[in-house]
């Protein structure tokens, strides 16, 4: 297995995706969730854990509920696969949708953000940016562009590693990928709905991740 896989859906769960996501959790990720009082967070956790148990019966096979996630709070999911040592997975989510990222051969990261969001950054991108993206940002670049490389860089924890904006619904996206050779597939989907792959356009950056990586983040 040589292809990395990005599984895309939606955070607006009903009644029954709700218990159908729940159903698969094991005791650690049902701890996290009963310690979420938001019930749009919930949704948004409950989807990037379908998700990422998506990715992984899309990838590797067999039937999502099948796969035990761990549940760090602060960190990815993390799961053991027989025979796939490096697997790795990235989640993230903006208010309405939700990705996973899978690479089978070792890091990655993916970021989602809502790009409807309206207020000064300005002074966000002073505090968060690296010299270089606060540099394009000065230069007129985008901002959201920006903060997705940024956080798709931070999670990859690759400096080498490259970085492809892309856009899903009303979401702003990037991804980060040690081998831009590799192989990529992408779906959406729903809890309890077909996936079905789909045609993503993604614009390579010429500029490495630690580019976008800020002299203060781990």
């Amino acid at each position: 297995m040589d292809t990395a896989c990005l599984c895309l859906g939606p955070t607006a769960l009903d009644k029954a995706q709700i218990e159908a996501a729940t159903s698969m959790l094991d005791g650690a990720e049902a701890g996290r969730l009963s310690g979420m009082a938001s019930p749009s967070r919930r949704r948004q956790f409950l989807a990037g854990r379908s998700l990422a148990r998506q990715a992984l019966s899309l990838a590797v096979g067999g039937r999502p509920e099948d796969y035990a996630l761990g549940a760090e709070a602060g960190a990815p999911p993390s799961v053991a696969v027989a025979g796939h040592p490096k697997l790795r997975l990235s989640v993230s989510h903006s208010r309405s949708m939700a990705a996973c990222f899978l690479n089978p051969s070792g890091p990655c990261g993916v970021d989602l953000e809502d790009r409807s969001y309206v207020r000064d950054f300005g002074p966000i991108a002073e505090k968060s940016f690296s010299p270089t993206a606060l540099a394009l940002f000065a230069q007129g670049a985008d901002f959201f562009e920006l903060w997705c490389l940024r956080e798709a860089a931070i999670k990859v924890k690759d400096a080498g590693a490259r970085l492809a904006l892309f856009r899903y619904g009303g979401a702003q996206g990037a991804l980060a990928l040690p081998a831009v050779d590799q192989n990529l597939h992408v779906f959406e989907g729903a809890v309890s709905r077909p996936f079905s792959r789909i045609s993503l356009d993604l614009t390579w950056q010429d500029l490495p991740a630690s580019a976008f990586v800020p002299e203060q983040s781990p």
